[in-house]
């Protein structure tokens, strides 16, 4: 005979609670984003808009001029 203290109930309680809980997460995300929401793709690829394009000259001077102070810093 298997005896269960009110402890362990609440620990089964508890975990049946979070598994509804994520159940409701995904449902949302799923309505959220289509039902490819719970895949896990293999490959991803991103590219800059034009706008975000644009700004690449401007990131290119921040990365030159912080690679100088980094360099000044640690001479």
């Amino acid at each position: 005979m298997v005896r269960t203290s009110d402890h362990d109930k609440a620990h089964v309680g508890a975990g049946e609670h979070v598994g509804q809980m994520l159940g409701s997460v995904r449902d949302c995300r799923q309505s959220l984003f289509g039902p490819s929401a719970d895949r896990v793709h293999d490959y991803v690829e991103y590219s800059l808009t034009e706008v975000g394009e644009s700004l690449r000259p401007i990131i290119e001077a921040m990365k030159t001029w912080g690679n100088h102070c980094r360099d000044e810093h640690e001479s």
